[in-house]
């Protein structure tokens, strides 16, 4: 009962393994890359949003201010706000840094594709494989970001 070594059919290996798995890595940075990006919009959003309470809270400071509203409460309003808006750019600072990690990776993946185009061009000459490793992209098309 001895478990035979040879792959199974269908098992991809070597270039056509790394085009694989590159793609499906792919894929999922751009799939996080949306959810990023939509995060970042509602959180840009809310900066507007607090940006234009704040300055409606100043506008409305110079209507009350001979009310009897307290000096306290609009300085506490205020520092509360600024703290919001803080804490709502800090956020958006941390999508950027989240997206940027993103390019870099697929800036890795583009150099390795490329990488691979250029051994498959050592190996069979400019013409590429006799047998393309897909049939829909030659593997020149793996390395192409125009």
């Amino acid at each position: 009962m001895s478990q035979s070594t040879t792959p199974q059919k269908g098992n991809l290996t070597g270039s056509a393994r790394k085009l694989k798995d590159d793609a499906a890595d792919w894929h999922n940075l751009t799939l996080r890359w949306e959810r990023l990006n939509d995060e970042g919009s509602a959180t840009a959003t809310n900066i507007v949003n607090l940006g234009l309470i704040k300055k409606s809270h100043a506008e409305s400071e110079v209507v009350m201010e001979g009310s009897s509203l307290s000096s306290g409460d609009l300085s506490e309003n205020l520092t509360k706000s600024n703290q919001e808006l803080e804490e709502e750019c800090g956020k958006l600072k941390d999508v950027v840094d989240k997206m940027a990690n993103i390019v870099s990776k697929m800036e890795k993946m583009v150099q390795a594709e490329r990488g691979i185009c250029e051994l498959e061009a050592f190996q069979f000459g400019e013409k590429g494989r006799p047998e393309p490793l897909f049939h829909s992209w030659p593997t020149k098309q793996f390395g192409k970001t125009d």
